[in-house]
């Protein structure tokens, strides 16, 4: 077990070369949002979608530090307003849980793109409440390319990289799926929390 913080890339190189495998590693390998710009999105960039639709997610990535972190996070508007909940588990010691309370936001990053944000408010066993924002990446199926990263408003992040294992799924809209109108700007749904 990794025991000090190092940059994912080398993380990543550390595992492939325990298992014996001889492609790059999957943070050298991340696919780019589709459409849009080509970035990954700022804060003060993202828009609530037009029309809305939702996204729902579940698996695990490996933090930076090379341990397991559980996520399920689901998301998107409904009815005229934001609907989702968020559920994270980084199992480094101590152990962080994070369960979602209320979301405040639910935003496409670098429209138009396979990328959605959902922002909102938590409870955790380590830090109290907290703002949080969730970037969920769908680049199709099966999955394996998918990507997850979280922020929250007390500094804690893990950057947007490639699912170790799991699923993200952009849903399109449907008659229920309407945003609230007016639509929030990117602060006012995340609270100040950028994209992780």
């Amino acid at each position: 077990m990794l025991t000090k913080v190092v940059p994912v890339y080398v993380a990543a190189v550390l595992v492939v070369g325990m298992l014996g495998l001889t492609s790059a590693p999957a943070s050298a390998q991340l696919p780019p949002l589709l459409g849009g710009s080509g970035h990954t999105g700022g804060e003060g960039t993202g828009h609530v979608p037009v029309p809305c639709d939702f996204i729902t997610s579940g698996g695990y990535v490996f933090t930076d530090i090379g341990e397991h972190a559980n996520f399920g996070a689901h998301g998107g508007c409904k009815n005229g307003d934001f609907w989702g909940h968020v559920n994270y588990v980084d199992h480094a010691f101590p152990k962080l849980h994070l369960n979602s309370t209320e979301i405040t936001g639910y935003l496409d990053p670098a429209p138009p793109s396979n990328a959605r944000d959902i922002c909102g408010i938590a409870r955790t066993d380590l830090f109290g409440t907290v703002r949080f924002r969730v970037r969920l990446i769908d680049n199709g199926e099966p999955g394996n390319s998918d990507q997850f990263g979280i922020r929250l408003s007390n500094g804690y992040v893990v950057s947007t990289r490639v699912l170790g294992g799991g699923n993200v799924q952009l849903h399109d809209p449907n008659p229920s799926t309407v945003g609230p109108d007016p639509a929030p700007d990117e602060a006012t749904m995340c609270g100040g929390v950028a994209a992780p």
